[in-house]
Parts: structure tokens; C-alpha cells; sequence
């Protein structure tokens, strides 16, 4: 994933995390707007669908971080998995996937949760997350932020 924005200043994905769990401020204005709106999600989702978004969208820094870190490294034919567990972790299907099923419209996480993995799997395999869309992981944030605030 092209991330052009963060590659100047890769701390600020390098930080995203502990800035979070810790409640500092961000090195980037923008993660500070996008952390506002990632403590909603336990008001428009199930706790166990809120818990899965955040922990996705925190791997998805991780894995842009990683990406920019990693950037022109060749991958070794003995890890043939690696560039499928970067994808999985930039890509957040899981966070599109439980995003489909909005508290107040399924107040019983059993009724879908069972097709969380297939659906998961499709929008993992398929791109049809970052890859599929082109973006990079500032316009993601900024897209899931709007979206918030939209609901609220």
C-alpha cells in the first residue's frame, strides 16, 4: 500500500499505538482527529464488534508502519505467507466486516456473527479493502472518521 503521507514522518504510525492505549496526543493532527472517533464505535456497535474494529484498526497502523519500514525489501521464497499477513493486517477486512452490522439494527451479535469469517476472508482475499480502493492509510482514517461523524 502506497502511503506517502506518513513516509516522511513514519513515527507517527511507529507511535499511533502507545499515544492511544496511553491517551497522549498524537504526533499527527489527523490521528488525533481519528482517535476521537474510534472511542465511538462502542455506541454505534456491539462491545465484542467495537473491541474486533479497534484491535483491526490498530494492526492496521502497525502494518502501514511496517510496509514503509520494509519498503523495497525482497521477500524470501521461504516466506511465501508474508506478503498475505501484511495485506491481512492493511487491508482491515474485519473492521469492514463487523462494520456491516450496526448495534441498533442487530442488537443480537448471533445472528451474523457466524459470517464474520467467510465475509472477512472474501474482502481479505478479493482487495476489496485498501488495495482495491487505492488509498493510502491517512485517507482510510480520515473516510472511517467522516464516517462517524455522519452517525453522530
Amino acid at each position: 500500500m502506497e502511503d506517502s503521507a506518513n513516509k516522511g514522518n513514519p513515527i507517527a504510525l511507529a507511535t499511533f499505538q502507545h499515544h492511544y492505549i496511553t491517551n497522549q496526543p498524537q504526533v499527527d493532527p489527523l490521528f488525533d482527529y481519528f482517535t476521537a472517533h474510534l472511542n465511538k464505535l462502542w455506541e454505534y456497535y456491539h462491545p465484542v464488534a467495537a473491541n474486533v474494529a479497534v484491535s483491526t484498526l490498530v494492526d492496521f497502523a502497525s502494518a502501514c508502519y511496517l510496509e514503509i519500514m520494509t519498503e523495497g525489501m525482497k521477500v524470501s521464497p521461504a516466506a511465501a505467507h508474508y506478503p498475505d499477513y501484511i495485506r491481512g493486517k492493511s487491508g482491515i477486512p474485519d473492521f469492514y466486516t463487523y462494520g456491516l452490522w450496526p448495534v441498533d439494527q442487530f442488537p443480537d451479535i448471533r445472528v451474523y456473527v457466524q459470517a464474520v469469517p467467510a465475509i472477512s476472508r472474501f474482502t481479505s482475499e478479493f482487495g476489496l479493502t485498501s488495495g482495491l480502493l487505492g488509498l493510502t492509510s491517512n485517507q482510510i482514517l480520515l473516510m472511517i472518521s467522516l464516517a462517524f461523524i455522519k452517525k453522530s
